[in-house]
């Protein structure tokens, strides 16, 4: 179910807060900050993808490609010089990949 959410927005800079405050947190600009036109906020329930929470964006998609159409043999590792983390890597970082080092259990 959409909600509608207040925004204030600075004059001088168009910076946006959710509360209004009486000076802008970015600019530094004193009684600057007005009410802005409302915002529809989504909330949706655990689970529920974006096009499904009625946020009326259309995401792009793309088909998958099966595990068998890709070559492993075009891009060589980079060992990262720690031995313990090339091992964990299978031998080093793969270039313009992104490796998460830490986070939440589970992501």
């Amino acid at each position: 179910m959409a909600k509608v959410k207040t925004e204030y927005r600075c004059s001088e800079c168009r910076s946006t807060v959710p509360k209004w405050v009486g000076r802008c947190p970015d600019c530094g600009a004193w009684g600057s900050m007005s009410e802005a036109a409302p915002v529809l906020a989504v909330t949706s329930r655990p689970g529920t993808s974006l096009a499904q929470a009625g946020s009326g964006a259309v995401l792009p998609t793309t088909p998958a490609t099966p595990l068998t159409q890709i070559d492993s043999t075009v891009t060589a590792l980079k060992p990262t010089g720690i031995g313990e983390l090339d091992r964990v890597l299978g031998g080093g970082i793969v270039p313009g990949s992104v490796v998460l080092l830490a986070g939440e259990p589970g992501v």
